[in-house]
């Protein structure tokens, strides 16, 4: 009787009850062919008619039935492989089915569990169905009813655990998706980086661009008031020699001489500033070239020396240089790149004082030439960016020139395989120094 039954029940046809005396045989069932597939059922009750009884009825319905007449015969089995059905009697001689049930909630969830029960003990299996039992039946219990019972506490184990299987698809299913969101996020991260990174240096070339449109635009404008300068002066030199020519005649030597001087300097000053134009050009376009030979440098330092000390009449220009020291190297470049550095000690020593350009030679393959003046300096904050191609350090002062002498006396040195660098002493004024390979460097090689 199932617990739909309330009332109790005589041992009529299709019941099954337990015999009136337990020492009478029990006739064996007949042997069934059972598919492996088949539903598995654990039948636990310790009167072996019974027991024997519900078995054959239970494997002509399709079943495997594993019979134990113990909770611990039933434990072991419990232990050793799952079932879709747990039938247990309630009270066992040797133990209680709720034993059985506990083992079954904690170990094998999606087995159903039926309880066997008498009327004495019905309380009990009321509990057993508070405890997680599917059902109870109690004995004895129609033939049908049993069937039945079973039945629905089998499909009911089979849909538990294909529902559990399908959970844990679902589980492995919505693992597989988080991993592919997780992969589909990286790579969106991924991307986003890059465009980011593509957005910066995008800005930062745009960035580049205004930067150089705006020097180049500087330039210009630097380079149209440098050349008009010496212009003017050359112009303005002229016409008065011409005016005075035609007042007075020929003007005396000696004012004559100092009107000619002006205009071989404002001349001079004019073809360097077209030669530094022209350098950039050429630089620009990796067409600065370089025709090395074995030079002495102490007699090209000598030349430069003397040429700006003629125009640096406040200056005093002091050569230290051993005699004959001799390097591979271009010697009109490498003038022009002392020269740039002089012509910057001259113009930013506005007070005058000594000048001093200094070669050596500190090793055997190293030779240095140092210009050092004790003039206004340069502030830290601009000392990093002195070699740049426009950079003024000193853009306020008047006497400040286009940006080029540096950057292009660092092109000349770098293509000579050389260096070229600024030291700021402790006692004012700037320290330039270069340094360059006594030996034909690789990059002169060719």
């Amino acid at each position: 009787m199932s617990a739909r039954d309330a009332g109790p029940r005589g041992h009529g046809d299709g019941e099954i009850s337990p015999p009136a005396s337990r020492s009478r045989p029990v006739s064996a069932s007949p042997a069934l062919s059972i598919p492996a597939s088949a539903p598995r059922i654990l039948l636990v009750d310790d009167e072996p008619s019974v027991q024997e009884t519900m078995a054959a009825i239970l494997e002509q319905e399709g079943s495997q039935v594993v019979k134990a007449a113990t909770v611990e015969e039933a434990l072991g089995h419990l232990r050793a492989t799952p079932f879709d059905l747990l039938l247990t009697d309630l009270r066992l001689d040797s133990g209680s089915g709720l034993t059985l049930l506990a083992e079954v909630r904690q170990h094998s969830p999606d087995t159903a569990a039926i309880m066997l029960t008498g009327y004495a003990s019905l309380e009990s299996a009321i509990d057993a169905l508070r405890e997680g039992a599917y059902d109870y039946l109690v004995k004895p219990c129609h033939v049908e009813e049993l069937k039945a019972t079973v039945a629905r506490g089998i499909e009911r184990s089979q849909l538990a655990r294909a529902l559990r299987q399908r959970v844990a698809e679902l589980d492995e299913a919505n693992g597989r998706l988080r991993a592919l969101s997780d992969e589909l996020q990286a790579r969106v991260d991924r991307a986003t980086g890059d465009l980011r990174q593509k957005v910066d240096e995008l800005a930062e070339a745009n960035q580049s661009l205004e930067e150089a449109a705006r020097l180049r635009e500087e330039f210009i404008s630097m380079a149209a008031l440098e050349l008009k300068t010496p212009v003017t002066s050359l112009r303005a030199t002229a016409q008065l020699l011409l005016r005075r020519m035609a007042r007075e005649g020929m003007p005396p030597a000696e004012e004559l001489e100092r009107r000619l001087v002006l205009l071989d300097q404002q001349s001079d000053k004019l073809a360097r500033l077209v030669s530094q134009m022209l350098d950039l050009t050429r630089m620009e376009a990796g067409r600065l070239g370089l025709s090395p030979e074995m030079v002495d440098l102490t007699r090209l330092l000598m030349d430069v020396v003397e040429s700006e000390q003629l125009g640096a009449s406040r200056h005093t220009i002091v050569l230290q240089a051993p005699p004959g020291l001799q390097a591979y190297v271009d010697p009109l470049r490498i003038d022009q790149a002392i020269t740039n550095l002089v012509d910057n000690a001259i113009k930013y020593s506005p007070d005058g004082g000594e000048i001093r350009v200094d070669l050596a030679q500190p090793t055997k393959d190293t030779i240095e030439i140092a210009v050092t003046d004790r003039g206004i300096g340069i502030a830290p904050e601009h000392r990093s960016r002195i070699f740049e191609r426009f950079y003024r350090a000193h853009g306020a002062y008047h006497l400040a020139g286009i940006g080029l002498g540096l950057y292009i006396t660092r092109q000349i040195v770098e293509l000579h395989g050389g260096q070229v660098h600024a030291e700021f002493p402790d006692e004012g004024g700037t320290r330039f120094v270069i340094q360059l390979s006594s030996k034909p460097s690789s990059s002169l090689a060719g």
